[in-house]
């Protein structure tokens, strides 16, 4: 893992009632289309330096013209090579398509990725794009500034049943 450099967060970009800023991570649950045009608006806003990681089979990139922005893309099959995707990453943007491809074999490891995306890139503003809420994003909300669910009726219920449940088992150390 490489150190940081403490400074100051550069605004990257601005939308409705929300800032994106370098060393953040926002999380964008919606349906794929929602979504590929979220992923259209950061590339052509950011235009180079961005790196899309993905699994084997991405639903949003072949709905996405990245040839001509030049993105380097790079598609994982598991944890290992996510985590060094993101470690040999010196973008100043990084894009993650959540796939459970990619820790389906060990689902409980799922959680690092949060992890991962906050201490392995710490400059780089960071996309988390999924059409599904499941047990990583469960892991990757706790590393996130911003979480925005739209769209799905059923995806945003799911998301404030999982939230409940969270804080119904936190204790203070009162109830300990």
């Amino acid at each position: 893992m490489r150190l940081s450099t403490q400074k100051p967060p550069e605004v990257i970009m601005s939308g409705r009632s929300m800032i994106w800023m370098n060393g953040t991570i926002t999380v964008f649950c919606a349906p794929v289309p929602q979504l590929a045009a979220l992923c259209r608006d950061v590339i052509l806003r950011r235009r180079k330096g961005i790196l899309y990681v993905c699994g084997m089979k991405s639903e949003i990139l072949h709905r996405v013209d990245y040839h001509a922005r030049g993105i380097s893309i790079w598609r994982v099959k598991d944890l290992p090579e996510l985590f060094e995707a993101l470690e040999r990453s010196g973008h100043g943007t990084i894009i993650f398509e959540n796939s459970s491809s990619i820790y389906r074999e060990d689902p409980d490891s799922a959680v690092y990725i949060g992890q991962a995306l906050r201490e392995l890139t710490p400059d780089a503003a960071k996309f988390v794009l999924t059409s599904e809420w499941d047990t990583a994003m469960d892991g990757i909300e706790i590393y996130a500034e911003r979480v925005r669910v739209y769209d799905r009726q059923e995806i945003r219920d799911r998301y404030r049943a999982g939230r409940a449940m969270n804080s119904a088992e936190q204790k203070t150390l009162q109830g300990v």
